[in-house]
């Protein structure tokens, strides 16, 4: 990337990269990486990209030092997204929003930006990305103390994985639905979730 020169080609790689670095925690790097795609994605009308790298830049200076001035990064990701109805964009950008507003404890909020996530997975037939919204907005609600709406989402995700596979969002579930498990005395089923 160093040495090549500026295109569509390389705004991609450095948009991919700064993914990456930022899901390792590299978030300097990412957000150097996010810098060099957008200067070539923005001149050149790179919309997916720019959506893409907006994602990303915001996601990891909230990341890094809870600078909040991120969210606004992943809110423009998403009207970038959906003016190009780039199906993988706005997903993920949905997923970023919302566990970021949910770190920052504004579980009303989450629900709706995670509600917003889960109709466009549908629109698109995302079905993985239907069941990883259903799941977060289980774990709000077991924040929110809707106890049984929780179960009965982690209930179909264990359908979708008997169905279909493993999910991302298995660990997650599972070690929410322990607590639920526990606290309602249930301790056999919450040492089988915590086993899982």
């Amino acid at each position: 990337l160093e040495k090549a020169e500026a295109s569509p080609t390389v705004a991609y790689a450095a948009s991919r990269l700064a993914i990456n670095a930022a899901l390792r925690g590299e978030y300097d790097q990412a957000i150097d990486l996010c810098e060099r795609a957008l200067a070539i994605a923005d001149p050149l009308g790179l919309e997916d990209i720019r959506a893409h790298v907006l994602n990303t830049r915001g996601m990891a200076r909230f990341s890094q030092n809870g600078d909040v001035a991120g969210l606004a990064d992943i809110e423009s990701s998403i009207e970038i997204a959906e003016r190009a109805n780039a199906a993988e964009a706005i997903i993920r950008g949905y997923k970023n929003l919302g566990s970021s507003v949910t770190d920052m404890g504004d579980l009303s909020r989450s629900t709706e930006l995670e509600g917003r996530g889960i109709a466009a997975a549908r629109r698109f037939g995302a079905g993985y990305q239907v069941v990883w919204f259903e799941t977060e907005l289980a774990g709000l609600a077991y924040w929110s103390g809707d106890w049984d709406a929780a179960e009965e989402a982690f209930a179909r995700l264990d359908t979708w994985v008997a169905d279909v596979g493993p999910h991302y969002m298995e660990a997650a579930a599972h070690s929410c639905r322990a607590k639920v498990r526990a606290a309602r005395g249930d301790r056999s089923g919450a040492r089988a979730d915590i086993g899982s």
